[in-house]
């Protein structure tokens, strides 16, 4: 049974402002499978696998029209955007949360990116952040 929990190393600073940008997940909690490799998830087997990430965002930047987190497999993009603008100033720090149950075929890939539109680039992802993944069946 496939299961990973991921997060990463180091805080991966000031993301880009003008395209999508992989989320770098360095470190294992642990990959039951060995199927968690270079900031992915290759499907061992095809079937439905649920993944959850909790992403955590330093110095979030209002002038962004938007931020987009997107899961990405072979088969599909699965995408959350949010605003940076409903905070009354540049925070400190935002959590955001996201499950997707996502259709595999073995040998498929998983991984996550991340899209700043517009603002200044200095939007961090923080080591607390995490990705967890499993076989549903």
């Amino acid at each position: 049974q496939p299961y990973f929990l991921v997060y990463p190393s180091s805080t991966q600073t000031n993301i880009t402002n003008s395209g999508y940008e992989t989320i770098a997940f360095g470190s294992e909690t642990f990959d039951i499978g060995d199927n968690f490799a270079s900031n992915a998830f290759t499907a061992p087997v095809t079937g439905k696998y649920h993944f959850s990430l909790n992403l955590r965002l330093d110095n979030l930047d209002t002038a962004a029209a938007y931020y987009n987190v997107s899961f990405n497999t072979s088969n599909r993009s699965h995408s959350n955007l949010f605003d940076g603008s409903i905070y009354p100033s540049d925070p400190l720090y935002s959590n955001f949360m996201m499950t997707v149950i996502a259709d595999m075929d073995a040998n498929d890939t998983a991984n996550i990116k991340i899209f700043q539109n517009g603002g200044t680039s200095q939007t961090d992802i923080n080591t607390q952040s995490t990705w967890y993944g499993y076989l549903l069946g």
